[in-house]
């Protein structure tokens, strides 16, 4: 087909279809030319084209069709170079211009052993077409079809839309022999110098060893430069093109008198001077690529600059030599000799429990299908995840399959943790050398995570292994103690050892045990774990409407709003159902209140409750503890309540009123666990973790007793599970598995299997030998309280994620069980819950100003949330925010740069730093607001008058800064320590899970796309998170900041919405907001693995953000 007859074409969409059914057409004819020594299949589409299998000779090049050869040379060096997404949404045809490009590359690979020919075919395609991708569209078209095609593919505005690129390898390569790089006389060259360095020469200040300018906003610098033609004959500047968007421009370039630069004679051996113009408007790092069209080729140059508010102010902070990040590599010596056991600290008497703790060893054949699906193609489907796709999870294979996913996850985190081994490293002496200190960078980040009672091992140079327990963690080493022939013999101060770390598995082997106890009695148990509507009994009816009688009685100086109330009123009314009640409770509800007035009112209505309060983590459980506490009105003395804390926990992380209600043996130096059941009979509530109450259920602490009509009861009538959604569904099995024991309590020998009654018996205990019929009573209330669409469990395991091992219990329930189902429809006015008996939403929002809430709450809640918190009204209407008509939300726009440092795989982005700081300023001192350099716009102008912190009534405790990277959080908390601000909170989104602050401050970090799908795929930073994403815009109170690129940040469906969202209201500053896309916006889901080729391995990208291995143990 001749290109002419494509010129004409109005869509260039059809105009590349047509080239590329006529590109097929003519590889269709080469591959089956009967010169060619093998005979090929014709294939009739692109579609079963497959040219890694195929090989074919051309012998002659007028085989080659002319509808094939004028876009294949352009084709072969653009199109790998545009990301995936671009090409997938801009031209359907793409896979068969892929095809084409991989057959015509194939056929230059056969003529390699005819050089000669093969320079005859690029001369003639050189003579014949000259397409340049970057030509300007006025002259794509006069070319015709091919490099308009091209130009749609590799248009320098996609590079905006993508990030900066990766490298500075031009998309085309530079003309061949045309350009030396110096301005200096060389015959048949044009000589152009290299910009970089011209460009630092203007700055006010230059950083990363002299490379980078710094330059100021708002602020035009000029410098100029030669371009010398070294031929015989004048050469045409057609053109000098900087790679950028329109709307963000900020280079150009002139003649020397001021005049444009376009279509400009060189004469023969003579210089020509461009001046080059940097007109600052947005802060933030840019690179640039600068293409000079001169005649029929391109020269292409690369510029760097960075962009802040006052390049001479001297407190501004740049990495200027900082480590090169480099990854670390794992090794993993399976021939070890075993190590040398070491002394370990004190512990408590574990051996005086009740119940043995097996060891669960995993089966040999799980781990080789771990080894070989973790070595596998990505695109091959894991075996594992086959073999747990073929059977539904019931309660038949309830037990068996979380058993193997927790296999799995302890597989990865053997192979994680042993990425952090130091190589060559020195122990130095403590108290006369009965301990050892161990430097262990990045212990601060949970890089590794290091525990009282741990296991680390060193090796000597001759092989010999010592294990060494760790009996004090400090910041950045631990303490650690070894076999005393170590110490007397075999050390010697300054001497190399190896360092491998390990992780204990007692919390692992409590969830073993568990599921185990649940396996035993899964149908009797599958009231809770796969749990069915039950109506409510007449007895539950009748509590419920003697409660309502009685309401303004019960609740007595009680604050509660109607939601509250209706969950309260249906736990203490239960007292014959076994469907656990689900407390869904989004942010800022009140859903930890509603919990505690809930124990409380059980514990008034019923002489004989005991409860059991539990969460995965610390903090959550110490928060419902000091509400529950005699610190507050009508709180629980000592006397009545326990706070069971794991012996591994520090006593300096314990709160001292928290320390109040703990139980500490002062002569080992850890805390204790009561031994027996007897022992915790004195207290009416038991608060601990997930896994500490599973050590719990080993000395006894859940066996049942008799109740009123003679069957057995649990000990505990309630249990109530706080932040249910942020545990594995293991972890929260571990903590309230043991709760099945009076269904185990009545099994008989004959009821369990020959080759498990040795197991029972270690775990359960013995089996019912009485000749009396012996009843299972009812099990403990359940109440779990959580928000599914908040942060779920955090999974190391790629495969155990495939599972489905990253849904949470409480997210299972509500999404798959019909007895928490919602009716159907938008429309539904009042109760939204098939059976209100089961579940509770609660909608009064208590945190969060209408313009903050309105954004999640559509977003997650179907706009169920109301707003009922105390706006402050200062924080709303400040003079500088973008829009004062009471949208407290600001989105500044920063172009910055994303970078690492070390060995630590953890983000930070300097510019947007210095951007939060500049917040800061304004906040807590009344400076004005950062500046982005818009002429006439509210930042970039003084038209007004800023407020300080001390008239606005801000204090640096309501403050709060998010961000997802922990070496962003390093950066940010040692700028906050040089202005004395030390008291403002920096952490990640889980940090900040349950908080709430006047004024959030979010840093999203991320300015390139190169990583973007990293994160996904391990779940963490901001973007292709939804939950992680609701956590950090539901935070603030008063008053929200986001720092991001909008280029990145709108590649996400969510981001984008805040984006959007900011930009109706008028509330965008910085660097611009790109158009939205007809047809949405782009997805980085749609991006694949061979866009991001990278040497980082997946453990470095799993840690970023440090998160610890276990919450408690």
């Amino acid at each position: 087909m001749a290109w002419r007859k494509l010129v004409g074409r109005t869509s260039i969409n059809q105009a590349v279809d047509d080239l590329a059914n006529s590109m097929m057409t003519g590889l269709a004819i080469m591959n089956s030319s009967p010169k060619a020594p093998r005979s090929v299949t014709q294939r009739p589409s692109a579609a079963n084209l497959n040219p890694q299998k195929q090989d074919f000779v051309v012998n002659n090049l007028a085989d080659i069709p002319d509808a094939v050869l004028p876009f294949l040379d352009a084709f072969k060096e653009t199109l790998l170079k545009v990301p995936t997404a671009a090409r997938l949404a801009h031209l359907e045809t793409v896979d068969k211009l892929k095809d084409a490009y991989r057959l015509f590359r194939d056929f230059c690979r056969q003529r390699r052993n005819q050089p000669s020919r093969f320079n005859e075919h690029e001369k003639l395609f050189e003579s014949r077409y000259k397409v340049n991708p970057i030509f300007p569209l006025v002259i794509c078209e006069i070319m015709g079809a091919p490099s308009l095609a091209v130009l749609y593919l590799t248009r320098h505005r996609v590079l905006q839309k993508y990030g900066r690129p990766r490298t500075k390898v031009a998309f085309l390569v530079t003309a061949e022999n045309e350009d030396l790089g110096i301005a200096t006389k060389y015959n048949g060259r044009v000589n152009i110098n290299e910009l970089q360095p011209v460009l630092c020469s203007s700055a006010p200040r230059t950083i990363e060893n002299d490379t980078v300018g710094l330059f100021s906003i708002g602020t035009t610098y000029t410098v100029s430069f030669e371009i010398h033609n070294g031929y015989n004959f004048p050469r045409r500047i057609v053109n000098i093109l900087a790679e950028e968007d329109p709307s963000t421009a900020q280079l150009s370039f002139q003649n020397s008198s001021g005049g444009t630069v376009k279509s400009v004679l060189i004469q023969k051996n003579s210089p020509f001077q461009v001046v080059l113009k940097l007109s600052t408007q947005h802060i933030g790092f840019f690179s640039r690529r600068i293409v000079f069209l001169i005649d029929n080729f391109r020269i292409d140059r690369v510029v760097q600059f960075r962009i802040v508010a006052d390049a001479e102010n001297p407190n501004l902070e740049f990495p200027t030599a900082s480590i090169p990040y480099k990854p670390r590599k794992i090794v993993i010596d399976d021939n070890a000799v075993p190590a040398i056991p070491g002394e370990a600290p004190p512990r408590p008497e574990f051996d005086t429990f009740k119940y043995e703790l097996p060891k669960y060893t995993a089966p040999p054949s799980l781990k080789r299908l771990f080894d070989q699906d973790s070595k596998a193609p990505k695109d091959k489907k894991p075996q594992v995840i086959q073999s747990f796709t073929s059977e539904a999870l019931t309660w038949e294979t309830f037990s068996r399959r979380f058993h193997s996913m927790l296999y799995l996850e302890e597989f990865q985190m053997v192979v994680d943790i042993r990425a952090y081994d130091q190589l060559g490293e020195t122990l130095e002496p403590l108290s006369n050398n009965s301990l050892l200190r161990l430097m262990v960078p990045g212990l601060a980040e949970n890089r590794p995570s290091v525990l009282y009672g741990d296991k680390i091992i060193v090796k000597l140079g001759n092989g010999q292994r010592y294990e060494g327990y760790v009996h004090k963690v400090e910041l950045n080493s631990v303490n650690l103690k070894f076999d005393q022939k170590f110490h007397r013999g075999v050390y010697i101060k300054g001497m190399k050892v190896d360092v491998e770390f390990n992780f204990s598995r007692t919390c692992f082997k409590r969830a073993h045990r568990s599921l185990d106890l649940i396996g035993f009695v899964a149908k009797q148990a599958s009231c809770w774990t796969f749990p069915v509507n039950v109506p409510m009994t007449k007895t539950e009816t009748a509590n419920l409407q003697d409660f309502e009688i009685r309401r303004n009685q019960l609740l007595k100086n009680v604050t509660l709003n109607t939601h509250q109330i209706k969950a309260v009123a249906q736990i203490v009314s239960k007292r014959e159902s076994q469907t656990p009640f689900v407390i869904f409770g989004p942010p800022g509800t009140g859903k930890t209140k509603t919990l505690v007035e809930a124990v409380k009112l059980a514990l008034r209505m019923m002489p004989n409750a005991r409860i059991l309060v539990t969460a995965p983590s610390n903090a959550a459980v110490d928060l419902i503890v000091h509400r529950l506490s005699d610190a507050q009105p009508g709180g629980l003395p000592p006397s009545q309540m326990i706070r069971v804390n794991a012996y591994t926990r520090s006593p300096e992380s314990v709160p001292h009123f928290i320390a109040r209600y703990s139980l500490r043996d002062d002569r080992k130096g850890i805390y204790v666990i009561p031994k027996s059941q007897s022992e915790l009979s004195t207290y009416r509530v038991v608060c601990t973790t997930l896994y500490t109450a599973s050590a719990l259920q080993g000395m006894g602490a859940f066996d049942p007793v008799p109740g009123p009509n003679g069957a057995l009861e649990n000990w505990f009538t309630h249990i109530f599970c706080d932040e249910v959604g942020h545990a594995t569904e293991t972890e929260f099995w571990a903590g309230v598995g043991g709760a099945v024991s009076p269904m185990l309590k009545v099994l008989k020998e004959k009821d369990v299997k020959q080759e498990e009654r040795s197991l029972f018996k270690k775990i359960a205990g013995d089996f019912n030998t009485s000749k009396n019929n012996v009843v299972a009573g009812k099990l403990p209330q359940l109440v779990i309280v959580g928000d599914p669409k908040q942060l779920g469990p955090i999974v190391r395991s790629d495969l155990a994620e495939q599972c489905g091992y990253s849904m949470s219990y409480l997210e299972r329930l509500v999404e798959t069980c019909s007895a928490y189902g919602r009716k159907g429809g938008d429309d539904v006015v009042g109760e939204r819950y098939q059976n209100p008996h089961n579940i509770v939403q609660l909608v009064d929002n208590y945190r969060s100003h209408p313009a903050i809430l309105e954004l999640y709450s559509k977003t997650f809640y179907d706009g169920d949330l109301v707003c009922c918190a105390k706006n402050d009204g200062k924080l709303s209407r400040l003079s500088w925010l973008p829009n004062r008509n009471e949208f407290p939300l600001v989105f500044h726009g920063v172009c910055g740069k994303d970078e690492r440092e070390g060995s630590s795989p953890s983000w930070f982005n300097m510019d947007e730093v210095n951007t939060v700081l500049d917040y800061l300023k304004t906040l807590l001192t009344g400076a004005s607001p950062p500046k982005t350099g818009r002429g006439g716009g509210l930042f970039g102008s003084n038209m007004f008058q800023t407020e300080k912190a001390s008239n606005i009534g801000l204090t640096m405790d309501e403050i709060g800064i998010i961000t997802p990277y922990r070496k962003q959080i390093d950066k940010i908390r040692a700028r906050l320590q040089k202005e004395g601000w030390s008291r403002i909170r920096v952490g990640t989104v889980e940090e900040f899970q349950g908080d709430e602050k006047k004024v959030i401050i979010l840093s999203t970090v991320r300015s390139s796309a190169q990583w973007i799908e990293k994160d996904q795929k391990f779940n963490i930073g901001f973007l292709r998170n939804p939950k992680r994403f609701n956590v950090s815009i539901s935070r603030a109170k008063s008053l929200m900041i986001i720092i991001g690129n909008p280029e990145i940040l709108c590649g996400d469906k969510y981001w984008e919405k805040l984006v959007r969202y900011c930009e109706v209201n008028g509330a965008c500053v910085g660097y611009p907001v790109p158009k939205e896309k007809v047809g949405g916006s782009k997805s980085y889901g749609n991006l694949v693995e061979e866009d991001y080729a990278s040497e980082e391995e997946d453990i470095e990208v799993r840690d970023v953000q440090g998160v610890g291995w276990r919450r408690d143990e």
